[in-house]
């Protein structure tokens, strides 16, 4: 049975703090790697628009591709100290996918308390296109919450 691909992404998410307590951020995905490689699927670093329809077959890897997301943010309070941020939780606030699709399963990987990494177990071969919306709580901030939201192209086909 062929294995799923995988992908790798590192979500860099550069904010501040203003005088009036809310935080601003702004995220750049970049592609750290991918099994078997598959260089360019995140095709501009500010969107983070992932496009899999330049996927090719392969006897020893299915059409599935399983996604990582890794966060490491650099966000500053007003004083210019580091705010500890991580993905939000639970789960459906971490990562929303739109449309929602049985196919698509997110995870935590590693310290669900303190989550810093997302696997998104993507089955889905139908083609359609679809929105991921990343979330970022800032724990030692009442939780404030900071949304992200890429689109994926899926590859269709059979699997």
């Amino acid at each position: 049975m062929p294995a799923d691909r995988t992908l790798d992404l590192n979500v860099y998410v550069v904010g501040q703090q203003f005088p009036t307590g809310e935080f601003q951020a702004q995220p750049a995905y970049i592609q750290m790697g991918s099994n078997p490689s598959s260089p360019g699927l995140v095709g501009n670093f500010r969107s983070g628009n992932i496009d899999l329809r330049s996927l090719a077959p392969s006897q020893k890897y299915s059409m599935n591709v399983d996604i990582t997301f890794t966060l490491v943010p650099f966000i500053f309070d007003q004083s210019g100290r580091p705010v500890r941020a991580c993905w939000a939780t639970p789960i459906t606030t971490g990562i929303a996918i739109t449309p929602s699709s049985p196919e698509m399963t997110p995870s935590y990987v590693g310290d669900s308390s303190n989550p810093m990494k997302i696997l998104l177990d993507d089955n889905d071969d139908d083609g359609n296109q679809c929105t991921y919306k990343l979330g970022i709580n800032l724990p030692d901030y009442n939780d404030y919450f900071i949304g992200l939201d890429p689109v994926i192209v899926n590859k269709g086909g059979g699997k």
